[in-house]
């Protein structure tokens, strides 16, 4: 006779059962559907064959191993008795190894990316992921996207509502002991009806004075109309009367996605409403409540060129007590940018290294903008003791844009004595491979 596994009760039925392939198709369709509810492995075909075509996406079994593949170039596998292990040594690129990454990511929460195989739970709710999704409003409303793996909702359920009528009749039985004083709980004028339930009466009608409570200890009352029928009125419980940390998440009115509470000049909540993806929660003083904002941004912009390559001139820029003009000097690097207001400030930071044939050279560097013939700006080296020698040469300038079209700045290089400048190197050619780099960088701050 056949029998049954411990746990998945799978058929052990013997071979000379007819038809014996029955129970051991039985057998795999339930491991099938257990490893289903448990995983999700996408677009499974089976284990991999000899001379079969395969599409990207494919994943296939290596029986050998014990493991999965994920095919990432169409093809058809290699014929004869070539393993699949083989096979993917012989065309590595056919295949890369899949393998199903699993997560417990805990209470299931509302506009979340989800993968499959994530594991969540929600209230007595506990499920996986079966396929990549965003999350909804609700759980419940989301359900199409998980798989339940376990569901205790309706015991819960259930076993809290036993415990509670065991705990009404345990109550009624009490009371029923011990006896009530009727004269003692209520005064002149009040009434009750017996109800036939285990609560024993309802309170019909209550003096001004209120209606003493037994369990409240002596001269406790209840106000008159706070009790009725179906429990405690609307608004009758005062806020001293409820505990510290007893309102949950769940008791709170719903809102919009993305909003904040907060508190406006009479000191009544409101909503901070939602705002737009970059702005910032900004504080609008004493009596006002918070807005989102726009980031009131210093820096607007930052534009920059760097090169490493090495360039040569032999123009001069005389080192004398005159301005350097833009026909005088090797212009070596230039950059444009255009401007978000007039009266914004640039700042403009430029960094040369260069290097002259001539002894003692005396380099100088000078900057420009678009076809003014003055330069902005100038740093020239002391003359430096042999012949090429790499100066660093700096420029620091700052001014006031004046403009909201593109303009451009130029950077000029020359010595003082005819010879040959090298810029990023030395007698023409480069040094350490273009790192070391000549630049220029402009950023613009608002006014």
């Amino acid at each position: 006779m056949a029998t049954r596994t411990v746990n998945f009760k799978f058929l052990l039925e013997t071979l000379d059962k007819i038809p014996w392939i029955k129970a051991n198709h039985e057998n795999w369709q339930e491991v099938d559907a257990v490893l289903a509810r448990y995983t999700s492995v996408n677009n499974i075909q089976g284990v991999w064959d000899n001379s079969t075509a395969y599409s990207v996406g494919d994943r296939l079994v290596d029986g050998d191993l014990g493991t999965i593949w994920s095919c990432v170039v169409a093809h058809t596998s290699a014929g004869g008795s070539t393993t699949f292990a083989s096979d993917r040594t012989t065309n590595p690129s056919f295949w890369e190894n899949f393998t199903v990454d699993q997560a417990a990511l805990g209470q299931w929460v509302t506009d979340t990316a989800y993968s499959i195989n994530d594991f969540v739970f929600d209230g007595n709710i506990y499920a996986v992921a079966i396929v990549d999704h965003t999350s909804g409003a609700t759980f419940a409303a989301d359900s199409a996207n998980w798989a339940y793996l376990i569901d205790a909702s309706a015991s819960v359920a259930a076993a809290a509502a036993s415990a509670a009528a065991a705990a009404a009749s345990a109550s009624a039985a009490a009371g029923s002991a011990a006896g009530v004083n009727l004269p003692s709980i209520v005064a002149v004028g009040d009434m009750l009806q017996a109800n036939g339930s285990a609560t024993g009466y309802d309170i019909l009608t209550a003096g001004a004075t209120g209606l003493p409570v037994v369990s409240g200890g002596a001269g406790a009352t209840v106000a008159y109309g706070a009790l009725s029928a179906v429990g405690l009125a609307t608004g009758s419980v005062a806020i001293a009367k409820i505990a510290d940390n007893a309102v949950t998440l769940a008791k709170m009115a719903s809102g919009t996605s993305g909003e904040l509470i907060s508190y406006d000049g009479s000191g009544d909540p409101v909503a901070v409403a939602v705002g737009s993806t970059g702005q910032v929660m900004t504080s609008n003083g004493s009596g006002s409540a918070p807005t989102m904002q726009a980031v009131d941004a210093k820096v607007l912009q930052v534009v920059s060129f760097s090169t490493g390559g090495v360039n040569t001139g032999t123009d001069l820029i005389p080192k004398d007590n005159t301005t350097p003009q833009s026909s005088e000097g090797t212009q070596y690097m230039t950059l444009a940018i255009t401007p978000n207001a007039s009266g914004n400030t640039l700042m403009i930071n430029a960094i040369g290294h260069a290097a002259n044939t001539v002894t003692n050279p005396k380099l100088t560097m000078a900057l420009f903008q678009d076809v003014e013939a003055s330069a902005l700006s100038v740093d020239s080296s002391n003359p430096v003791s042999g012949n090429g020698l790499v100066t660093t040469l700096l420029i620091n300038h700052v001014m006031i844009a004046n403009t909201v079209a593109a303009t451009t700045f130029k950077v000029h290089i020359g010595n003082n004595a005819t010879g040959t400048t090298t810029l990023n190197g030395q007698g023409g050619s480069g040094l350490f491979n273009d790192t070391l780099a000549s630049s220029i960088v402009i950023t613009e701050i608002k006014a």
